[in-house]
């Protein structure tokens, strides 16, 4: 389930392929909601695409959700409300993620995987949270019945990212934010990520 979906690329891209699971589209606006439905009658895709607040529009579990491009305060108007019923979170706030962690962290969710995407000129951190009971293979166990990997779907711009140019953009970026008291959590991220790149060179120098 795709909230936020606007044209509904990623929900698309899980359908393409080939998903076993039912894949749901939700906008509490009506004209993303038929860009979604137009782009899917373009590439002969069947998604449902519903309007409405968060997972209002679906009853029962949800396998994975997938929240990106919000702030962090409506990822957690999103989850609050939906405990118990989700299986994992694919979260990208546009935003510092701070409150999320904090909030994540004091309700029974944990950060199980997490990367760094570079998009538009920005970089964003995309997480993946489960119930904190959730063991170690949780991940792989929720995308089993999904069929593909929604978190792999949500990371592929990373994918195809030089890690010198990652490198070097993250240098301009963190320049850019040092002297910015209002973007401490931004700058936070930024370091970070140039940290994890650094031992993933380390780890795999190819």
């Amino acid at each position: 389930m795709d909230v936020g979906c606007d044209h509904g690329g990623l929900p698309l891209t899980v359908l393409h392929r080939g998903t076993r699971a039912a894949v749901v589209a939700v906008d509490v606006n009506a004209p993303p909601c038929d860009r979604a439905r137009s782009n899917a009658r373009k590439l002969g895709l069947a998604l449902d695409v519903r309007q409405g607040e968060g997972l209002d529009p679906v009853a029962g579990f949800v396998h994975v959700v997938s929240i990106c491009g919000v702030g962090s305060a409506t990822l957690i108007g999103v989850m609050a409300p939906a405990s118990g019923r989700i299986g994992a979170v694919v979260a990208q706030p546009n935003d510092s993620a701070v409150s999320l962690r904090t909030w994540a962290a004091l309700h029974g969710w944990r950060v199980a995987r997490e990367r760094g995407v570079w998009d538009g000129g920005r970089y964003y951190g995309v997480l993946v949270l489960l119930p904190r009971g959730a063991g170690a293979g949780a991940v792989a166990a929720v995308a089993a019945p999904v069929g593909v990997d929604p978190v792999e779907v949500a990371w592929g711009v990373e994918a195809q990212v030089d890690r010198d140019a990652l490198a070097r953009r993250l240098v301009i970026e963190i320049e850019r934010l040092s002297p910015l008291p209002g973007r401490v959590g931004d700058l936070a991220i930024a370091r970070l990520a140039q940290e994890r790149l650094a031992n993933a060179r380390r780890a795999d120098p190819a």
